[in-house]
């Protein structure tokens, strides 16, 4: 079983090795195409947008089907931070941090495309509500472009805190074990003295909460806006109501597939197998195919409201997009999109690496061909026939998306080799692990260690018991249960963020107002702004995304303020390994504490010594040579040679290869059943349940996940013996507590279990 120590470092050894070959090859392959990307901009900044591709009936190409990608790509980080986390989900904490940076990274990209498409990007400035020389001259609060504005700059600024937020504890890890000064110095600067005292903890978890609360609307805001740019115009195969469920489910369609692209490939390189199983890579395929099928179903509503419409010209769109110029990529995405994600109906294939590395590529080129489809398809055939043309992109399109590639995975290369790519703390609060094996250093009465959260928090309640102060409780993650025991008040953030939400619904409304109805009182497409109440439909998406941005930004702000946490700030814990591994209790009375000090110093110890010679021997003198391991080429008495190594080609050959001995000793058959019963219940009953269905009594408190149901997956007798041997995930092995007699034992049990009934 795993340790706190362990865990951590797992996690900081891709940051503190030197890096690879392999990632040196990456980064420079990635910065070249952003190099190249970087010169094609710059083209397009110097020259114009007519180094495009583009013409006159076909405006908007490749650069909004990237914009559109992109974003698309950004969904998965933040619904797998906010909505998952709302519901509870606890196989998030591995995957969602290094979602959160791709979520961001891919935003960036995304808002290339829009300042480079306005042709002047200094002019960016005229996109945002801010006084000009022009005097009463205010953005189109009416107009869906204005609203993308507003949605993809709130998207990005919360994404970016609630990440960050995340980071602070990991960040303190990295810094009270860093070597390097300057190393230390810098971690130290983004944990902004991060300690991990009591009520930070208590207040880091609900700003989490409050975070993931007010990310979900937006999280479904953001592309439901972007499906605006195209619904509410008169195009046809635009302007159709379906469009903002579809491209939400398409978003989170396309961001969980390149989740699972970047995560695969972190697992392998970084050896993460461990906290990124294959249980994950099933539950991210399961999403796939789920979002796979309600675009499939969008697919088939788009179609039938056209042909339901009776409308000649959008029956013409479609018609067209099957059968016309770009027929090859209409045929191309409904085969990436609907057919081959069918096939993760297969268990199989879910839990398949290569299979999944294989569909999210597809789902990928599929989605962005999709989008391709909807824009330059109804674009190319307007209503007048004569102006009817092809879109190629030039090099310079080709150029910029593959620069915002080489951009995005630069990026992540970046951030893999000096961000922690899974949240430590979450995964040590959900991960069953023993304490570390280590003497407490500080012996004094003014702080106590403690080796686990459970035994931290008996300690605590035995010195509120006998009434002995306690100043301060440092801990490595958020201890369930801890705030009550020390009697720490509700915070009171929740109440400060509702009235942070007012106060952006308060300036919105006056915004949109005051540049709209009062200021500057245009008329829009023969939509005059005469009253608030008139143009109140339209004001809502602005008015709703300074809601979002001021309850989520005050938020972050009220916390860092209250826990005085600020950049350049010391961290006030005693101890470093109080951010990696120890529980620390801090000024203690004394004497009234001196027998819970030493119950503390070890948790194999008692908390009393009445007769040490018994459990003592004397150090005479100390060891002087290291342990001598076993002579090679033997084994111990009574065991003999395993010939199936520790790998995947072993599972799979000890899975075919491999016979139970005893399930040929009919005449004994029942005792070896009861014996396998007898040592099953005290093995693997806590995980795996007492009838095999992985519901044991530690995944019903939540303290593990991902533990299979016997009837469910594809044994035989040599994969449960390879696995009883040497262990899998997070299952240690129990080759040294069980003889060979008896691990087979317990496999003819697990036989009996897992048999059908």
């Amino acid at each position: 079983m795993n340790t706190y120590h362990n865990i951590s470092n797992d996690i900081a050894r891709p940051i503190e090795r030197k890096a690879t070959k392999g990632w040196w090859l990456a980064f420079a392959i990635a910065c070249s195409a952003a190099a190249w990307g970087g010169w094609c901009m710059w083209l397009t900044v110097s020259q114009g947008i007519g180094v495009w591709g583009l013409n006159n009936t076909v405006q908007w190409a490749w650069d909004i089907t990237n914009f559109v990608w992109w974003i698309g790509i950004g969904h998965a980080g933040t619904f797998i931070s906010a909505i998952l986390l709302l519901f509870r989900q606890r196989w998030r904490v591995a995957i969602n941090r290094s979602a959160e940076a791709m979520t961001i990274f891919a935003v960036i990209q995304a808002g290339i495309y829009p300042i480079l498409h306005m042709g002047r990007p200094w002019l960016l400035h005229f996109m945002l509500p801010v006084p000009n020389q022009y005097g009463s001259l205010w953005d189109n609060m009416n107009s869906p472009l204005l609203w993308d504005v507003f949605a993809i700059a709130t998207y990005f600024s919360v994404s970016l805190v609630f990440w960050w937020v995340g980071l602070l504890p990991d960040f303190a890890m990295l810094r009270d074990r860093a070597v390097k000064p300057l190393q230390r110095h810098i971690y130290g600067i983004l944990s902004f003295g991060w300690s991990g005292r009591a009520k930070e903890w208590q207040r880091l978890e609900l700003v989490m909460l409050l975070l993931a609360g007010i990310a979900t609307p937006l999280v479904i805001s953001v592309h439901t806006i972007v499906s605006f740019d195209f619904a509410t115009s008169v195009i046809p195969g635009w302007h159709t109501t379906i469009f903002p469920p579809y491209f939400v489910a398409g978003a989170i369609f396309s961001g969980f597939a390149m989740v699972s692209l970047l995560l695969i490939i972190l697992r392998r390189v970084c050896k993460l197998q461990q906290y990124i199983t294959l249980q994950h890579i099933n539950l991210i395929n399961s999403i796939i195919l789920v979002t796979g099928s309600l675009v499939a179903v969008a697919y088939l509503t788009e179609l039938f409201v056209a042909l339901l419409s009776g409308n000649p010209h959008e029956l013409f769109v479609f018609s067209n997009r099957a059968t016309g110029a770009y027929a090859w990529a209409f045929w191309l995405m409904v085969v990436c999109n609907v057919c081959l994600p069918q096939l993760l109906w297969l268990k199989k294939l879910r839990q398949s690496i290569a299979f999944s590395v294989f569909i999210a590529i597809v789902v990928c080129v599929g989605m962005w061909f999709e989008r391709f489809v909807i824009i330059v398809g109804s674009l190319h055939k307007d209503y007048l026939p004569s102006s009817w043309t092809l879109f190629s992109p030039s090099y310079v399109d080709i150029g910029i998306f593959i620069g915002t590639l080489g951009l995005f995975l630069a990026l992540f290369l970046l951030y893999a080799r000096t961000f922690p790519m899974i949240a430590q703390w979450e995964i040590k609060a959900v991960t069953p692990v023993i304490g570390d094996k280590e003497m407490a250093n500080n012996t004094n009465n003014e702080t106590i260690e403690c080796a686990t959260a459970e035994e931290l928090l008996l300690t605590v309640s035995q010195l509120k018991k006998e009434k002995v102060a306690i100043k301060e409780v440092y801990t490595p993650f958020a201890v369930e249960g801890l705030d009550k025991a020390l009697g720490i008040k509700e915070s009171r953030l929740g109440k400060a963020t509702f009235v942070y939400g007012c106060l952006g619904l308060l300036f919105g409304s006056w915004l949109c107002y005051y540049t709209m109805i009062e200021s500057w009182p245009q008329n829009f497409g023969g939509k005059p702004n005469e009253t608030f109440w008139q143009n109140l439909p339209s004001f809502v998406p602005i008015i709703f995304e300074f809601i979002v941005y001021f309850s989520a930004h005050l938020l972050v702000l009220s916390f860092l303020w209250r826990s005085r946490l600020f950049p350049f700030q010391k961290a006030t814990n005693p101890i470093k390994k109080s951010t990696d591994n120890k529980f620390v209790i801090t000024r203690v009375l004394p004497l009234v504490g001196l027998l819970l000090l030493a119950s503390c110093r070890n948790s194999e110890l008692p908390a009393a010594t009445f007769a040490p010679d018994m459990y003592e021997s004397a150090a005479y003198e100390a060891y002087e040579l290291p342990p001598l391991a076993p002579p090679a080429n033997t084994i111990k008495r009574g065991d003999l040679p395993y010939p199936y190594p520790n790998t995947l080609e072993g599972y799979e050959q000890a899975k075919t290869q491999l016979q139970n001995p005893l399930a040929t000793d009919s005449l004994q058959r029942s005792q070896h059943l009861t014996q396998g019963k007898a040592l099953y219940d005290i093995y693997c009953a806590l995980c795996h349940g007492e009838k095999g269905d992985g519901k044991g009594i530690l995944i019903e408190r939540g303290k593990i996940f991902g533990v299979p149901n016997y009837k469910n997956i594809d044994i035989t007798a040599g994969s449960i013996y390879h696995v009883i041997y040497y262990g899998r995930n997070a299952m240690n092995d129990f080759a040294t507590q069980l003889t060979e007699k008896e691990r087979w034992q317990v496999t003819l049990y697990v036989e009996q279990i897992a048999a059908p009934q």
